[in-house]
C-alpha cells in the first residue's frame, strides 16, 4: 500500500529550478526520500497516532499506538477504527463522523478503546481533517492520550468520597438515633415502673386491671426491644464480648430456627462436624442476628416453598487495598435463601437504617442495620450477595477470639446472681439522683415497696450537697445524663473519692457514653428501662459487696 505523508497537507517542497537541471528520476527520488523521512518520524512518534481515510478506515498507525493496543500493523491497517473501540464509543464515532468531517477538527473527545487482550483503555482523542489542495484528497490525522490510570483514580476518588459521605450520614443518623432512644428509654422507664406498681397493688378483684396492665407491660417490652435495636445501630448498646463456639450456637438453635422458617421452608444447616474455633461476640446479639436473618430469608421467599441454608466457614482476611478489616482469621456465618433476590440498588441500601422493602407495619427497617452495627462492634463486618431471581446471602464476618484486640468489657451489674423474685431491702437508704421527675418519683416508690428508704436529688450538685451536709446513704443510684456542672459519671467518681464506703450504680439508656472508660471499684451499671427485679438485684448485689468490703477478711 502506498502511504502519503501524514504530517503535512502539502507535497514535499522541491527547490525552485530543480526540475530544470535534474533528470525526472532524480526529482522523483528526492520526493520519495522526503515522504519516507516524514513517515519515519510519524511511525516513531512518542504520541499514539493514526491516520484515517474519509470512511474512518485506518491507513497508517504509529508504533506507540500499536504497542498501546497490543496489535501488529497488518492487524490494524485497512480496518475501521470503530472495530478497536468499545460498542458505546464505536456508536459515538459512527454517528458523529459526518459532523466531524464538516467541521474539520475535533478536540478532547473521550473514547474507550479495547486492547487485543480484551482490556479497555480510556483515551482523549483530538483529530484534524487534512486536505491536499487541488487534488481533492483528504485524510484524518488523530492523536490519542491514554488516561486510563487517571480515570481509574477519579473513579476510586469518587467512590472514596461517596463512602465518606455515606459514613458521615450514617454517623449523623446514629447520633440522632441514640439520642432519641435515650429519651425514649426514660419514657419507657416511667411506663414500666408505673405498670409494675399497678400490678403489685391490684388484688383478686382487680383481675381486669391486671390483665390490661399486663398488656401494656408487654407493649412496653416490645418498645424496649425496638429501642435496643436503635441503640445497637447507634453503637450505644452494651455488648458483652466473649469467645463463643459458633458451631455450638447454630446447633443449639436448630429447633428454633426451623420453627422460625416455617413448614414450607426446608432449613439446611451446613456447619462443620468439628469446631471452626471461637469467635468474639455478644451471645444474645449473635443469636438474635441469626434468628433475624432466618426470618428475613423466610419473608424473602414470600410464603412459597423454598430452602434456607445456614453455613459456617473459617476465612482468612489479607491486607489488600480498600479492605477495612484488619488482617487475620475470621469466622463467616451466612444465611442464604433461594427467593427472588435483590436488585443492585436494594443491595446497596439494605444495611441503611429504616430502609425496608416490606409493606407498612411489616418491618422497621432496623434488622439488617442492627446486624451490620453488631458485626462492626465485634470487630467484623456484614455483607450481602444477591441478584434478581438468584436468591440472597447475608454474611456476618466475626473475628476469631484470639485475633481480637482492643475490646474492654464494661462493668455490668451481674443479674445472674439475682434470684428470680425481687429481694426485699432491709431499710437501707438509697440516694436517687435523676433529673427526670417522673422517673425519679416512680423509682423512689418502687424502692420503698422493696423495703428501702430513699432521698432524692435532681442533679449531681444537689446530691453532693446532701452528702456533704451529713445525709446518710447506703447506696447511690444515679443517672448518667444530667444537666448541671457534673454528669452522673463525673459525680460517681467524685462521690467514690469522697465517700468510698458508698457503692454507686449508674443508670443510663445510652451506654455509649461509657465507651471503654475504666470505672471506680464498686460502680455498677443498670441499663434503662429496667424492671423491678433488675433494680432489686442490682441494689442487693451492691449492698452485699459493700458489707463484705467493710467487714474485711475477719468480718
Amino acid at each position: 500500500m502506498t502511504h502519503s505523508s501524514p504530517l503535512s497537507s502539502r507535497p514535499a517542497t522541491i527547490p525552485r529550478g530543480a526540475f530544470l537541471t535534474a533528470a525526472p528520476d532524480v526529482a522523483h527520488a528526492a520526493l520519495r526520500e522526503s515522504e519516507d523521512h516524514h513517515r519515519a518520524n510519524f511511525v516513531r512518534a512518542p504520541v499514539p497516532m493514526l491516520v484515517l481515510d474519509m470512511e474512518a478506515t485506518v491507513t497508517d498507525v504509529s508504533d506507540r499506538l500499536l504497542s498501546l493496543l497490543g496489535y501488529s500493523r497488518h492487524e490494524v491497517v485497512g480496518r475501521a477504527v470503530s472495530e478497536f473501540q468499545t460498542p458505546s464509543s464505536a456508536r459515538q464515532t459512527t454517528t458523529g463522523w459526518e459532523d466531524f468531517l464538516a467541521r474539520g477538527e475535533a478536540r478532547d473527545l473521550e473514547r474507550r478503546f479495547r486492547r487485543r487482550d480484551g482490556a479497555e483503555l480510556d483515551v482523549i482523542l483530538s483529530a484534524t481533517v487534512e486536505r491536499t489542495p487541488g487534488s481533492g484528497e483528504a485524510r484524518v490525522i488523530a492523536a490519542l492520550t491514554d488516561v486510563t490510570d487517571r480515570k481509574r483514580a477519579e473513579v476510586a476518588l469518587r467512590a472514596s468520597e461517596e463512602g465518606l459521605r455515606h459514613a458521615q450520614k450514617m454517623e449523623a443518623i446514629g447520633q440522632l438515633t441514640g439520642s432519641i432512644a435515650h429519651d425514649f428509654n426514660n419514657v419507657l422507664q416511667a411506663v414500666t415502673s408505673n405498670l409494675e406498681l399497678i400490678l403489685g397493688r391490684v388484688g383478686n378483684d382487680g383481675a381486669e386491671v391486671a390483665r390490661l396492665a399486663d398488656n401494656a407491660l408487654d407493649a412496653a417490652k416490645r418498645a424496649t426491644a425496638i429501642t435496643s435495636q436503635l441503640l445497637t445501630f447507634a453503637r450505644g448498646q452494651q455488648l458483652d464480648l466473649k469467645p463463643h463456639d459458633p458451631v455450638g450456637i447454630v446447633n443449639g438453635l436448630r429447633g428454633l430456627l426451623a420453627r422460625a422458617a416455617g413448614d414450607r421452608i426446608t432449613l439446611h444447616i451446613d456447619v462443620p462436624e468439628q469446631s471452626v474455633g471461637t469467635c468474639l461476640a455478644d451471645l444474645n446479639q449473635l443469636e438474635c442476628a441469626l434468628l433475624n436473618l432466618v426470618i428475613n430469608a423466610r419473608d424473602a421467599i414470600g410464603g412459597q416453598a423454598g430452602t434456607i441454608t445456614v453455613s459456617l466457614r473459617s476465612e482468612e482476611v489479607v491486607a489488600v487495598a480498600g479492605n477495612r478489616l484488619p488482617r487475620g482469621s475470621y469466622i463467616r456465618l451466612a444465611v442464604r435463601d433461594d427467593g427472588p433476590g435483590m436488585s443492585e440498588e436494594v443491595c446497596r441500601r439494605a444495611f441503611e437504617p429504616f430502609f425496608t422493602t416490606k409493606g407498612p407495619g411489616k418491618g422497621t427497617g432496623l434488622g439488617l442495620a442492627q446486624i451490620h452495627s453488631f458485626a462492626h462492634q465485634c470487630g467484623g463486618t456484614a455483607s450481602i450477595a444477591s441478584a434478581p431471581w438468584k436468591g440472597t446471602e447475608v454474611s456476618v464476618l466475626l473475628p476469631r477470639a484470639h485475633e481480637a484486640t482492643g475490646h474492654m468489657a464494661v462493668p455490668v451489674t451481674p443479674r445472674a446472681e439475682a434470684e428470680a423474685e425481687a429481694e426485699p431491702g432491709m431499710g437501707e437508704t438509697v440516694l436517687i439522683v435523676e433529673d427526670d421527675a417522673m422517673v425519679r418519683s416512680t423509682l423512689a416508690e418502687t424502692l420503698a415497696e422493696l423495703g428501702y428508704q430513699t432521698i432524692e436529688a435532681d442533679d449531681a450538685d444537689a446530691a453532693l450537697a446532701l452528702l456533704e451536709g451529713g445525709a446518710m446513704a447506703d447506696l447511690i443510684l444515679t443517672d448518667i445524663s444530667m444537666p448541671g456542672s457534673m454528669d452522673g459519671l463525673e459525680f460517681a467518681r467524685v462521690a467514690h473519692g469522697r465517700f468510698p464506703q458508698i457503692p454507686v450504680i449508674l443508670t443510663t439508656g445510652h451506654i455509649e457514653v461509657l465507651g471503654d472508660m475504666a470505672l471506680p471499684r464498686d460502680v455498677g451499671i443498670l441499663s434503662k428501662p429496667y424492671t423491678r427485679g433488675d433494680i432489686s438485684a442490682a441494689a442487693r448485689h451492691a449492698l452485699v459487696r459493700r458489707k463484705q468490703h467493710l467487714a474485711g477478711p475477719f468480718g
